[in-house]
């Protein structure tokens, strides 16, 4: 098995999927692999065509999901074990542990199956499912062993101003409150995307409108800190605004005056700190800029929200320091994963504040296989953060309303994401800190 290789030369991987069912299943798979592998991604139709072509290529692994609903081995199938048996010495076949794809010993020469989460050579009876895997995570095989239960491999980071150093094992877990409930006193909202394209912003903005509407004598103000490539303003309907720019070039003196000049309203307690415009450095900013405009945002709103690109800048230690809570909008996809794994070692290593951490697993279909199930149960469990709420795919109308402008309680109130999202805000105002008394209420 590849969790085996462990040598310092990059781990080559191709895999050959077919359908989403199968993606699913091959992430569930995939956190077996070491670091820094290199991938080859092939859909079941284009693959034989690929490698025909690419005879030259060579590959520590192929793995091979197909589609398994079908009945019997497709020919397909067999030309493409056939093929990937010339690129690499180990053709690997997954099945789910229902899989209706009958594979007959003597047809399996030349590549292994395992059936999984948790993944064996062995397929369990008819009607009945693998026992739960207790005893290895993924990254090691049942009877390897040499991985953590947490399913992660350890790893190197590099630190500023010191050599590489090794990662803490992980027998400090990262472990959230019970429940993973949000924590009490909320005032600052930090939306820290796990990958790109999770729809971080887009979540922040409809959040913050949610917010908004839901207590008019609460004011809410919305910060995007994406320095290069913001998209607050276009979501909110917003023109650019040139102070914004201006407010960045002389930071270290923004007032509180200076500050509410750069803001724009969308309703009359909704406050939004848009993108500068231009393209500025992702460290443009440093942790005392930082805490300046948090500072400044805080002084103005009951509630801020902050739109974290999803780049880990010197300055987002602070960020995170400076949250009453980070959520963090991922994907079920192996990028999450991975990025997840990645995040959870630099928390462990720099001290950071892994508890306010809570995870949104964004774009949930509808219709859920339970393919789709086991492999979000898989990605709860090697997620150390677990999952805090899981928000429905609300398809085109979310795209449409973010073109436009528009908040989606507007434009399509009835659209299950827009109605996930009013669900969380409700939950954060029953958790938010006490709302600020403006000057006349307070006499």
């Amino acid at each position: 098995m590849l969790s085996k290789r462990r040598t310092t030369q990059e781990t080559r991987l191709c895999s050959i999927c077919d359908g989403v069912d199968a993606v699913m299943l091959f992430a569930a798979w995939f956190s077996r692999i070491p670091p820094g592998a290199v991938r080859t991604d092939l859909s079941m139709s284009e693959a034989l065509d690929h490698l025909q072509l690419h005879r030259e290529d060579r590959f520590d692994t192929v793995v091979l999901v197909p589609n398994a609903s079908k009945t019997a081995l497709p020919r397909l199938l067999q030309a493409l074990v056939e093929e990937a048996g010339r690129h690499t010495g180990e053709v690997l076949v997954l099945l789910p542990l229902k899989s209706r794809l009958q594979i007959p010993d003597a047809a399996r020469k030349g590549f292994k199956v395992l059936y999984g989460p948790p993944f064996t050579d062995t397929a369990p009876p008819a009607g009945e499912d693998a026992p739960a895997d207790r005893t290895a995570g993924p990254g090691s095989d049942s009877a390897a062993g040499s991985a953590p239960a947490s399913g992660f491999w350890g790893r190197f980071l590099p630190r500023k101003g010191k050599n590489r150093i090794s990662v803490p094992a992980p027998s400090d877990p990262i472990v959230p409150p019970p429940g993973r409930d949000l924590p009490d006193a909320l005032k600052t909202i930090m939306v820290l995307p796990i990958c790109g394209g999770a729809g971080a912003t887009t979540i922040a903005v409809n959040l913050a409108a949610e917010l908004a509407q839901a207590q008019q004598d609460r004011t809410v103000c919305l910060i995007d800190l994406h320095l290069q490539y913001g998209n607050v303003a276009t979501y909110a309907g917003l023109t650019a605004n040139s102070r914004i720019l201006d407010a960045y070039r002389g930071i270290e003196a923004l007032d509180s005056d200076a500050f509410d000049m750069c803001l724009r309203s969308t309703a009359p307690n909704l406050h939004i700190f848009s993108d500068p415009g231009e393209i500025l450095p992702v460290d443009g900013i440093n942790a005392a800029h930082l805490r300046r405009l948090i500072g400044l945002a805080r002084n103005k709103a009951d509630l801020v929200i902050v739109d974290l690109p999803h780049q880990l800048p010197d300055w987002s230690g602070a960020a995170f320091d400076q949250a009453s809570v980070i959520l963090a909008p991922a994907l079920l996809d192996v990028r999450s994963a991975q990025n997840l794994a990645k995040l959870q070692d630099l928390i462990r290593s720099e001290g950071l504040p892994g508890g306010k951490f809570r995870c949104l697993l964004n774009r949930a279909p509808l219709r859920r296989s339970q393919l789709w199930e086991d492999a979000r149960a898989r990605f709860e469990k090697d997620n150390e953060f677990g999952v805090f709420k899981t928000l429905p795919d609300g398809g085109d109308p979310v795209s449409m309303a973010c073109n436009a402008g528009i908040p989606l309680a507007r434009h399509a109130p009835a659209n299950v994401f827009r109605l996930a999202v009013r669900d969380l805000a409700a939950d954060i105002l029953a958790k938010a800190g006490p709302r600020e008394l403006t000057t006349a209420e307070a006499g």
